[in-house]
């Protein structure tokens, strides 16, 4: 199949950003130390064949967190898979848009006590990704924000559902290389789900943020290096 001319021409873009790196120095300022190590690590990386994140591949956001509400209630081992929607980015550009996916996850309703796994929950939420410079290979690098995240339904108990908190914003980066003729695509959120019982009439804001990581298919993973450093700084 053919490319179309728009992504032929965001190809040419990354590839003329890429090559033309080599021969620049882009000067490092304190701010943006955190994204530059977390850039230049050891990651990862899931391909794709467009610079769409999260691209709809065999890789997906992964965690070993456990988050605790008010109420006793507790998820842990998030998994967000299966994406059939992506942000088309852009370097230097901020790129907005709709994601739809699957969520995994385990629940206790008795502050740990006991656990049920459930899976295939249908999920959509809302993605924004702001163009911030290069990295030391290359890559261009993005400012993840986590605008919106809805799911539940698939299994879980009637009433309860799950969201990305209006107030707190669920941040993150992200980071695109085109190689060959694919592009190698990193990505991590910082997320802030509030939980509620009652389908959304009530809401309980969680203790903590839960660090998810996309990657390859695997769960659940060890945080990496990278990911302890952006949780050091934040």
């Amino acid at each position: 199949m053919q490319p179309s001319s728009q992504e032929a021409r965001t190809r040419l873009l990354y590839s003329n950003r890429f090559c033309s790196s080599r021969h620049l120095f882009l000067p490092v300022l304190a701010p943006f130390l955190v994204l530059a190590l977390w850039a230049g690590g050891s990651r990862a990386s899931c391909s794709s064949q467009n610079a769409c994140i999260p691209p709809p591949t065999d890789c997906g956001y992964t965690s070993t967190c456990t988050v605790l509400y008010a109420p006793g209630v507790e998820y842990g081992d998030l998994f967000l898979h299966d994406f059939t929607s992506c942000v088309m980015v852009v370097p230097g550009m901020v790129q907005s848009g709709f994601v739809s996916c699957q969520v995994d996850l385990d629940l206790s309703l008795d502050a740990g006590s006991t656990w049920t796994q459930y899976s295939g929950i249908p999920a959509t939420g809302w993605m924004t990704f702001t163009g911030n410079g290069q990295g030391g290979q290359g890559e261009d690098l993005y400012i993840a924000s986590l605008d919106q995240l809805n799911f539940s339904g698939g299994g879980l108990p009637v009433g309860i559902a799950f969201r990305e908190s209006p107030i707190l914003t669920s941040t993150g980066q992200a980071s695109v290389m085109l190689q060959g003729n694919s592009y190698q695509i990193d990505s991590f959120f910082d997320a802030y789900l509030e939980f509620s019982f009652d389908g959304g009439q009530t809401w309980y804001p969680p203790l903590s943020t839960c660090h998810i990581v996309f990657r390859p298919f695997i769960a659940p993973v060890k945080m990496s290096t990278w990911g302890q450093i952006k949780t050091l700084y934040r």
